[in-house]
């Protein structure tokens, strides 16, 4: 088994909506309408629930390897809850049984436990380091949070990938063996926001003008599921 964790990209948010344009059965309106934070994508239906599990990176990766495959419940998250997760994987789903973790990095700044810091020592260590060394120092400590929970407590393999160039820079620089590199026309991305910022066409906005939705499309999630598929292959 699998087991993806990261947050609506993982998920695959608004996927649906390729259904409902596709087959006449919503106008850009009522797509836009059908999207969160006013209507929970937790609330799609069989159909289109279904659309987005077979659309997703996820399955696409497991459906390759014809492995199983689970995601946390329900759409969104943050690091603390992929830290929460894997500290607590008996909760979520039987740990013997998972192959590899897939880890999809989100943007640091969603992260509760960033205001966990105390107020002296953060204003502190952004006085004397600046606030990009504070970032990542946080960010490095999250990384080996996990590496050390999988790798030596579970003797478990991950792979990681991050939404912003702030996890994915350090994947890069510490973690190679961990690190999935997001490719797109032969070039790689420590990141997948300016791939898809730069090549509209992977998101739902891009795909159907009027659509509000920036995540991505179908395309969008056989990009992703491509990057990680080649870098596990080794391992399989």
């Amino acid at each position: 088994m699998i087991l993806f964790l990261g947050d609506s990209f993982t998920w695959g948010q608004g996927l649906p909506i390729e259904k409902w344009i596709s087959d006449n059965e919503k106008s850009i309106e009522e797509c836009n309408r059908l999207m969160p934070p006013t209507h929970p994508s937790e609330l799609y239906n069989y159909e289109d629930d279904n659309y987005r599990k077979q659309n997703h990176f996820p399955n696409l990766v497991a459906k390759h390897f014809n492995k199983s495959y689970t995601t946390k419940f329900g759409n969104g998250g943050t690091n603390k809850d992929i830290i929460d997760i894997i500290q607590n994987i008996g909760s979520h789903c039987d740990g013997r049984g998972v192959d590899f973790y897939i880890i999809q990095f989100t943007e640091v700044s969603r992260d509760p436990n960033l205001h966990d810091t105390p107020g002296d020592i953060f204003k502190d260590t952004v006085l004397k380091n600046g606030v990009d060394e504070f970032f990542e120092n946080y960010i490095k400590e999250k990384i080996k949070k996990i590496d050390n929970i999988i790798t030596k407590s579970y003797n478990k393999k991950w792979f990681g990938f991050s939404w912003r160039d702030d996890f994915g820079k350090v994947l890069e620089e510490n973690y190679t063996d961990n690190y999935i590199p997001i490719e797109y026309e032969n070039k790689q991305h420590n990141n997948f926001e300016e791939l898809r910022t730069k090549n509209r066409h992977l998101m739902l906005s891009g795909k159907y003008d009027g659509i509000d939705d920036d995540h991505f499309n179908s395309e969008g999630h056989q990009l992703i599921a491509n990057s990680i598929i080649k870098k596990i292959t080794p391992y399989l």
